[in-house]
């Protein structure tokens, strides 16, 4: 809203400024005035267009050039965190991050737009680039550094999410309990919640977040799992086989520690002949 009101006032301003020039009969300086602004709103909202022409290409299933796009509108220096973002995240689930890190830190560098919040942001994707590329240490210090200076979901998610994978379970704990007091608090840091009480041996605390996280119809795969290999410990093995199942087909995600083998291991484990379905 801001940053609409500010967009308004200009045009205000550049409309006043052109009015007057031509009321004092200097109609050529009043051209040029707006010349220069459409061509420098242009450029500047050349990144939209850019996003706009990717996400066409995307849901076309045209990944390449979505790729392109994406990465090209990012590139402008004037291109907001979320397009920034939207690049990182399909770069990682296409498979390609060679280079990535580097890419990342050449369009901070050439951003002149970005506040240090944006900043912070696109800083927890290298995490997620470091996480992706099996360098969890580096993940982790970059989550744990803008947690001390930015503490937004985002941050809490990752950073929680990362304590848990280097087995950390006090420092885990305590910040996944942390982030699900915050504003706008995620499903993902309960999540982390529930798998760190897991972790600990809290099986009953654990069950009481994943169920109610399925019950919610979640889309990743944690609570499913991790629910499934609880009622197997239950002794509630055909109840375990469905849950596990259904963590199957959920959508891959690029924050986790459980591959489809993970999950078909323990469907196996349960019941070697068990028939998963296509």
């Amino acid at each position: 809203m801001k940053s609409l009101n500010k967009s308004i006032l200009l045009f205000a301003l550049i409309i006043a400024a052109a009015v007057f020039f031509i009321i004092i009969k200097q109609p050529l300086i009043s051209i040029l005035i707006l010349g220069v602004y459409i061509i420098c709103k242009f450029y500047i909202r050349k990144y939209v267009r850019l996003s706009r022409k990717a996400n066409r290409a995307y849901l076309s299933k045209d990944y390449k050039t979505a790729l392109t796009l994406i990465e090209e509108a990012s590139l402008i220096p004037t291109c907001n965190a979320k397009t920034i973002s939207s690049f990182v995240f399909l770069t990682l689930k296409q498979g390609s991050p060679d280079n990535l890190l580097e890419k990342i830190d050449a369009i901070l560098a050439n951003n002149t737009t970005l506040k240090q919040k944006d900043r912070n942001f696109i800083e927890l994707h290298k995490a997620l680039v470091y996480w992706n590329i099996n360098d969890l240490d580096s993940a982790l210090k970059i989550a744990e550094n803008i947690y001390k200076i930015d503490k937004e979901p985002f941050t809490y998610e990752l950073y929680g999410f990362f304590l848990i994978q280097k087995g950390d379970l006090e420092n885990a704990f305590n910040i996944n309990l942390e982030g699900t007091k915050i504003p706008n608090s995620t499903k993902v840091i309960t999540t982390n919640l529930g798998e760190t009480y897991f972790r600990q041996g809290e099986i009953d605390k654990a069950a009481d977040i994943f169920t109610s996280q399925i019950k919610e119809k979640v889309k990743f795969v944690e609570p499913h799992y991790y629910m499934g290999v609880i009622q197997h410990m239950r002794g509630e093995d055909e109840t375990a086989l469905r849950t596990l199942e259904s963590a199957l087909y959920c959508p891959k995600s690029l924050l986790t520690s459980i591959s489809a083998e993970d999950i078909k291991n323990r469907i196996f484990e349960i019941d070697p002949n068990f028939k998963i379905e296509d």
